[in-house]
């Protein structure tokens, strides 16, 4: 077949800023985008948009939403049999769409799925799409060394690295910090640490709360903003933080139009990550200006690079001693305003310009 420069992108997250701002992107430059859905089809969604619509490139951006299987059974065997069954379908929805002629790149945001579940099925779809994949991308030279290594990859040369662009025109940013701390409860005086994002058991909420409450000092605030996982995660959390009066729990989805609130009202945004290749939370904790406390693991001391001071090896202990070191730093403001510098330099039509030459390639 002729290639056509269109891309079917999936499976596409609606409301996802990451995909919105880069499809948009990839359409400036020539390329038409097509939305995908990976449970358009309980089987074979691929096959359906390649029966359907005319693409030449297929994108996938995660893959365990096509077999990763939602507990439907209170039995383990059923829901890993059923897990099974759907990833040997997905692994044979690409071989087929790949022997159409079309080509398949894969973006690898993460090691396995959030919740580690069912690591074996898992890897085995990751090492079986390495190999059928034309290009994969990665977003650092860390994280092309762990997949590499972790897929057992031969071919390091498949791997691009192509980095995430900023959100600083993303989301609003209007409203001043003594407006934000106000609307979320925080006094102006005091040091406020942020934790945002959905609240999921690798971001490691419950032990930056228990963190945080070793510090004695009155005159620091904790914010956590962003929705439970599930039931379990949310009465950890509610438990924790009822405890200490200077932690304020926000557990709910956070709309894009209140984001600025919540990072405009901190001083520093702090990412507890206790197993993570990359994070979108991160460029946007840099796009608002803002210092961050984080591991140093995967990509994060890459983008993270003029502030390793606040930067720590992965365990508890060295998680209390960042948060100390913030409230002895003479200068977060002017830490936060250089990480907003360097998320200036990633920006999306640099990010679509690889991506299309990495198109173009194949």
């Amino acid at each position: 077949m002729d290639k056509d420069e269109t891309v079917l992108f999936i499976p596409y997250g609606k409301g996802n800023k990451y995909h919105d701002l880069l499809t948009e992107s990839i359409e400036t430059l020539g390329w038409e985008t097509i939305e995908g859905d990976a449970n358009v089809k309980k089987y074979f969604p691929l096959l359906y948009y390649a029966r359907t619509e005319r693409f030449s490139v297929v994108h996938v951006v995660w893959t365990n939403p096509f077999f990763l299987v939602k507990e439907f059974s209170n039995y383990y065997s059923i829901n890993l049999f059923a897990t099974l069954i759907m990833a040997l379908a997905f692994v044979i929805d690409v071989c087929i769409v790949k022997a159409s002629g079309r080509k398949i790149v894969w973006t690898v945001h993460n090691k396995y799925n959030h919740e580690k579940k069912f690591k074996v099925i898992d890897r085995g779809v990751s090492i079986i799409l390495s190999r059928i994949a034309d290009r994969m991308t990665v977003e650092c030279e860390k994280a092309k060394e762990v997949v590499s290594s972790l897929y057992l990859m031969r071919n390091k040369k498949k791997i691009k690295v192509i980095p995430e662009g900023n959100y600083i025109k993303g989301y609003p940013d209007n409203i001043s910090r003594d407006e934000a701390q106000k609307e979320v409860g925080v006094s102006t005086s005091k040091l406020v640490y942020l934790f945002f994002g959905q609240i999921r058991e690798y971001k490691g909420v419950p032990h930056l709360i228990k963190s945080f409450r070793q510090i004695r000092d009155k005159q620091v605030d904790l914010l956590i903003a962003g929705k439970p996982y599930n039931e379990n995660l949310k009465d950890k959390v509610v438990s924790l933080s009822s405890k200490d009066y200077r932690v304020k729990s926000f557990l709910k989805f956070i709309p894009d139009s209140k984001i600025q609130v919540y990072f405009n009202a901190a001083d520093v945004v702090v990412l507890p990550y206790r197993d993570i290749l990359t994070s979108g939370t991160v460029m946007l904790a840099m796009s608002y200006a803002k210092p961050v406390v984080a591991p140093k693991i995967g990509c994060i001391p890459r983008l993270l690079h003029k502030q390793t001071e606040l930067l720590y090896q992965n365990s508890v202990t060295n998680l209390q001693n960042s948060l100390q070191q913030c409230i002895k730093h003479s200068s977060l403001p002017e830490v936060g305003q250089q990480n907003k510098e360097v998320a200036k330099k990633y920006t999306w039509d640099m990010v679509s310009s690889q991506t299309v030459d990495l198109y173009n390639s194949i």
